[in-house]
């Protein structure tokens, strides 16, 4: 029988991909104000972005990104656990969601190689939407797990 808290378990691991990508960006961002490769007055509305060292651009953008797609994943999860049995199925579907995001963010932050990149995003992305799916079928009662 499957524990539900063990669905929290992917969440927690996309929340510290969330911390590790931020750390990176508060970084970068401390060491570009320092060694002066972009002025102070960026940050205050982060605009005249054609200033500004694309390694930071970058890293701003993964960081912003981890806001987006696992939002979705975020819900799934909590609604997974408030309203049905926590099966297998959620649990490999959340974890290959979060393994994917993984790569995805570990090859933005070294190579960026965007075919790469995309391969991986889009494969974290049908994970998520099947595992909606499946969810929306057991809680409407079309199938039952």
């Amino acid at each position: 029988m499957i524990n539900s808290i063990q669905l929290f378990y992917p969440v927690f691991a996309m929340i510290l991909l969330s911390f590790l990508v931020m750390f990176i960006l508060l970084w970068k961002n401390v060491n570009a104000t320092k060694n002066r490769r972009v002025q102070m007055r960026f940050f205050i509305l982060y605009k005249n972005r054609e200033d500004v060292p694309d390694d930071l651009l970058q890293a701003r953008d993964h960081y912003k990104n981890l806001f987006e797609l696992p939002l979705l994943f975020y819900l799934l999860c909590i609604l997974v656990y408030l309203t049905v049995d926590v099966t297998i199925v959620d649990l490999v579907f959340s974890w290959s969601f979060v393994a994917f995001r993984y790569i995805h963010s570990y090859i933005r932050a070294t190579s960026n190689w965007v075919p790469r990149r995309f391969a991986f995003f889009v494969a974290g992305f049908v994970v998520l939407f099947v595992h909606w799916v499946f969810f929306a079928i057991r809680i409407t009662g079309l199938i039952n797990v």
